[in-house]
């Protein structure tokens, strides 16, 4: 989910006694989900998880971002999805300013979880710097019931882990040996084996409900803030797939807490870096817009790079 929503983990190693951390370079990359559809998933699959999955970059700069959406998104032949193409170019709309937004946040995590101190810190910089740029900032609470968020989303990731593993039997000739599929996700071919055409059904209903009430929302308000995680980046072995899925959930339940949703919704979301931990870990604070308003993100992710430039940040090996 992390992933689908343009947000890059930090990178990590283990030195023998237990793993470390390595942000290496990645303390300054900006990242972008785009609307459903906006981008080619082909050939021959025009859509991945039902549209929770969409294909985009990270990259230094909000121009590159831009640039490579203008020239990679579009309809493409087959698709039964189309959006309509945008009045102005991306790489224009992040030299225009976005005027003065009315921007939502939301600082309670769909999980529960409450931030970590070094994340709040980082909101609440981030909205001084709103405020400081002529925005007005608001709390807002979300209008989606979590569990029907979650529930939706693992049964289509599941779904579309199982049709992948039965294509890989089909190409081998055989079925998967029980040790050729981590615990965590034999856990989830076995739950997506026994589910049933409704519980699929029911899913996809709820992808299309939810993003109904997020694009009501976008009515009151033109941008939502939020962190991109609830804790910081957690070591590599914390949410392995070679482990029991209890303790897998446990591991990755502070990175779910907000980005699923955009991923479920279909919203286009963007990861701004405008942050780093006492520890020197990059804090992502992340901005979702009303369908297609791809073109206002960029807007104000012009503004926000140009206030707190980011490019040039690296954290220390």
């Amino acid at each position: 989910a992390a992933v689908a929503a343009g947000i890059v983990p930090v990178a990590h190693a283990t030195d023998g006694g237990g793993s470390i951390r390595i942000p290496a370079s990645y303390c300054g990359l900006f990242g972008l989900k785009p609307t459903r559809y906006r981008t080619p998933q082909g050939p021959d699959t025009f859509e991945g998880w039902f549209g929770a999955s969409c294909g985009h970059v990270v990259s230094r700069s909000v121009r590159d971002s831009a640039l490579l959406l203008d020239v990679s998104h579009g309809h493409e032949k087959g698709s039964p999805y189309w959006l309509a193409p945008q009045a102005i170019s991306y790489s224009e709309a992040v030299r225009r300013s976005p005027g003065s937004l009315r921007i939502g946040v939301v600082d309670q995590a769909m999980t529960g979880l409450e931030l970590d101190a070094d994340i709040r810190s980082v909101l609440n910089t981030t909205v001084d710097l709103l405020l400081g740029l002529g925005h007005r900032v608001d709390p807002v609470t979300l209008p989606v019931d979590p569990q029907q968020v979650y529930g939706a989303h693992g049964a289509v990731s599941a779904a579309a882990l199982l049709a992948a593993v039965r294509d890989r039997e089909t190409v081998l000739g055989r079925p998967l040996h029980a040790d050729e599929l981590e615990p965590v996700s034999r856990y989830l071919v076995n739950n997506a084996t026994s589910a049933t055409a409704e519980n699929l059904y029911r899913a996809r209903r709820s992808f299309e409900l939810i993003g109904s009430r997020m694009e009501h929302l976008f009515d009151d308000y033109d941008l939502l803030l939020s962190p991109v995680t609830s804790q910081i980046t957690p070591e590599l072995k914390v949410a392995s797939l070679d482990q029991d899925y209890p303790h897998y959930i446990q591991g990755i339940i502070g990175s779910i807490g907000y980005s699923v949703l955009a991923n479920v919704s279909g919203q286009p979301s963007m990861s701004v870096p405008l942050g780093t931990s006492s520890s020197g870990l990059p804090i992502g604070m992340m901005f979702s817009a009303g369908w297609c308003r791809e073109d206002l993100l960029f807007q104000l992710a012009g503004q926000l790079e140009q206030a707190s430039p980011w490019a040039d940040r690296r954290a220390p090996l």
